[in-house]
């Protein structure tokens, strides 16, 4: 039996929003506080930190609903972006993705090492890690140190004109699609006049179940949610 899971996540660099998460007895456990993350294992633990938080506020909000997410698609997404905050916008960034106080810098190095580890070291599953920065020079001047800080993450730098929707549609898409196998061809739809970049992490992972469950136990029948029977 083959399982194939392709997750994507994207964030508009124009503006970060981020929103504290909220504790409620019915929630997952959280995992314990997390602490400056100086090595693969403490990136990790702050991974946990922002998926089990993130996955009750999907839960919350779509009560009715499957919930599937990637939280290391999501923390890297983020920790990039923390390359170019600085203030109160860093606080907040490295608060949501459980890493408070934390340098950037070493974040970057130890989600480089991990990277590896998950994509290069892993065995049988395959497992693909890409980022790119898409941006109009024409609205967004570029910050030098931003891009360098970038390196551990071997993002892609590419420069489009959004008046062009065409074009820049076309760009980015393509740019999807080979990094996910074909398994998502279109993620964008339209740009706007406020879109001056998008930061995009793409995660492809394709495995067999470590214990399949047998095809002669399996029947077909109606799938119970909290709304009845599908």
């Amino acid at each position: 039996m083959k399982n194939q899971l392709i997750l994507f996540f994207n964030t508009i660099f124009m503006a970060i929003i981020l929103q504290s998460c909220s504790d409620s007895s019915n929630e997952i456990p959280l995992t314990e506080e997390p602490k400056q993350t100086t090595t693969v294992t403490e990136l990790s633990e702050a991974n946990q930190f922002l998926g089990w938080n993130l996955l009750n506020q999907e839960i919350a909000a779509k009560q009715d609903e499957n919930v599937i997410i990637s939280p290391l698609s999501i923390q890297i997404a983020l920790q990039m972006a923390a390359n170019g905050a600085k203030g109160a916008t860093l606080d907040e960034i490295l608060e949501v993705i459980g890493c408070k106080n934390c340098d950037p810098k070493s974040i970057n190095e130890q989600t480089k090492l991990l990277s590896q580890i998950l994509s290069q070291q892993s065995g049988h599953p395959t497992l693909s890690l890409s980022n790119g920065f898409f941006y109009d020079d024409k609205k967004l001047a570029l910050n030098p140190t931003f891009q360098s800080s970038l390196v551990d993450y071997d993002c892609v730098f590419q420069t489009s004109d959004f008046n062009n929707q065409n074009a820049s549609l076309n760009l980015i898409n393509d740019w999807v699609k080979a990094k996910t196998n074909g398994k998502i061809d279109k993620m964008l739809t339209e740009i706007q006049d406020e879109d001056i970049s998008f930061l995009i992490n793409a995660l492809y992972f394709k495995a067999s179940w470590t214990e399949a469950f047998p095809e002669y136990s399996s029947i077909k029948r109606g799938f119970t949610t909290p709304k009845g029977i599908y």
